[in-house]
């Protein structure tokens, strides 16, 4: 049981900054639109509407057989490490 516990801790803290991540991409987009850009000289502009635009596209993380990293995948696994852990007690 406890290795299950540490388990879930490694698994909170992986897709808790997966979460966090995608969360920030999307408050930088409104913050920069939300800003006084428009004022601003051009090159200025260019950059900021550029990472506007790049913001668009939440920045995740991944890994090949779960997926991306937050809280859903997180939800999906502890369910199925019950659905496991149930069905092994059973079985006892």
């Amino acid at each position: 049981m406890l290795h299950l516990c540490g388990y879930f801790i490694v698994v909170f803290a992986a897709c808790h900054a997966g979460q966090i991540l995608r969360d920030e991409t999307y408050n930088l987009q409104d913050a920069l639109y939300e800003s006084n850009w428009i004022k601003a000289d051009k090159e200025m502009v260019k950059d900021i509407q550029f990472i506007i635009l790049r913001c668009q596209k939440p920045a995740i993380l991944k890994a090949i057989p779960v997926g991306t990293f937050d809280y859903g995948v997180m939800i999906i696994i502890i369910k199925t490490s019950y659905s496991y852990l149930t069905l092994l007690n059973n079985q006892a």
